[in-house]
């Protein structure tokens, strides 16, 4: 290993181990207050009353989709409006254009009318400070995020883990650890491994745990192989259970005895982390001078819902020559076309985007993990 290289890893690591513990501990704060304040309603799909609402602070007029149930209208996120929009069956490209041409009144008589055709069973709706994070079948299980982040967080630490990320998104929560020991996988290509707990309150992903791999040189990282996966599907609410009431507030206990076992399972997977880890290291070594086709990795990349102006910055990034090799590997191949992905991921302020970039950083890398994954 050369030694000013590996002075370069070990700064770059310590740099990493240092800033986490911030992240890590705001990304915890962030969970436990949201789920300190979120509330959950089974609600009949009549009792959603769509409102148009001008949110323009001065000049043109400017219209939002937002919901009532009860009480003050609700704010929506765009990942929840899309689900509102699609249970009613209205695409949201429609949707836009009435808001648009002034016709909110057509868009509400629409989803008012589709919303019990289209979804005639319960909607379970997920509310934090008066904004919808979701709106839900009412089969989906709820889970508490926060107790299977501090177990995850215990086992970790109990591992010899150190915290490296935490985040929270409209959509999903994030906790990554990192074992700090630095490998070279390649000449002068450092790496550390370690592991991370994503989930979705709000149906964008099951709970997964996934090891990480982060580039020292310049941090860029993948995220992958997932170790744990639980979807939050239960058993159907019971359409019975209503009475005379259109909307009822679901208990706390039913929320503690889904999570009990899932935080087992967290803390098993923790413990099996040394195998899977050197397992990993191989797979690199291995696959760090790789060759690639970039029109089929290009194809991929689109198939997994990366959009055309991402996947062309991907191409012309990769292609270009010049870059510095902190910022990425200067010999073709997949390593390098991983690690463009990753420093695009870098720069995305939107945490649920820059994940799938690192995701597919991992499949570039890793296919055949990615192809049993799909399969399993």
């Amino acid at each position: 290993m050369d030694t000013n290289v590996q002075q370069i890893a070990y700064s770059k690591m310590s740099q990493i181990v240092e800033a986490g513990k911030a992240s890590a501990a705001r990304g915890i704060e962030a969970l436990q207050k949201e789920w300190s304040i979120r509330r959950d309603y089974v609600v009949k799909p009549t009792a959603i009353v769509p409102e148009i609402v001008n949110v323009a602070s001065h000049g043109d007029p400017s219209y939002a989709l937002k919901m009532r149930i009860g009480g003050a209208p609700l704010d929506l996120t765009s990942h929840s409006r899309g689900q509102l929009l699609d249970r009613a069956g209205v695409p949201s490209r429609f949707a836009d254009n009435l808001l648009a041409w002034g016709q909110g009144d057509l868009l509400v008589s629409n989803m008012t009318r589709l919303l019990p055709i289209v979804s005639p069973e319960a909607i379970l709706v997920r509310e934090v400070g008066g904004i919808v994070k979701a709106t839900l079948s009412a089969s989906y299980k709820r889970m508490d995020a926060s107790p299977i982040f501090e177990s995850f967080t215990e086992a970790a630490i109990r591992f010899g883990l150190v915290p490296y990320k935490g985040e929270v998104s409209d959509t999903r929560a994030y906790l990554s650890f990192l074992k700090p020991e630095v490998k070279e996988i390649a000449p002068g290509e450092h790496v550390v491994f370690g592991v991370e707990l994503r989930s979705s309150d709000y149906g964008n992903g099951a709970l997964e745990v996934n090891q990480i791999v982060v580039r020292l040189l310049c941090t860029n990282g993948m995220i992958g192989s997932d170790m744990l996966r639980k979807v939050h599907l239960g058993r159907r609410f019971d359409p019975n259970a209503f009475g005379e009431e259109s909307t009822i507030r679901l208990s706390q206990r039913t929320v503690e005895l889904d999570t009990a076992a899932l935080r087992s399972g967290v803390r098993d997977v923790v413990r099996a982390l040394p195998q899977h880890m050197t397992s990993l290291e191989e797979l690199l070594r291995t696959r760090a001078s790789a060759d690639v086709s970039l029109p089929q990795a290009i194809a991929s990349l689109t198939k997994r819902g990366l959009g055309k102006e991402t996947t062309e910055k991907v191409k012309a990034l990769y292609e270009q020559s010049g870059i510095p090799v902190e910022a990425v590997p200067s010999n073709p191949g997949a390593w390098r076309l991983s690690n463009v992905l990753s420093m695009l991921a870098n720069a995305e302020t939107d945490a649920d985007k820059a994940h799938d970039l690192n995701a597919a950083a991992w499949d570039i890398m890793l296919p055949e993990q990615s192809k049993r994954r799909a399969r399993a």
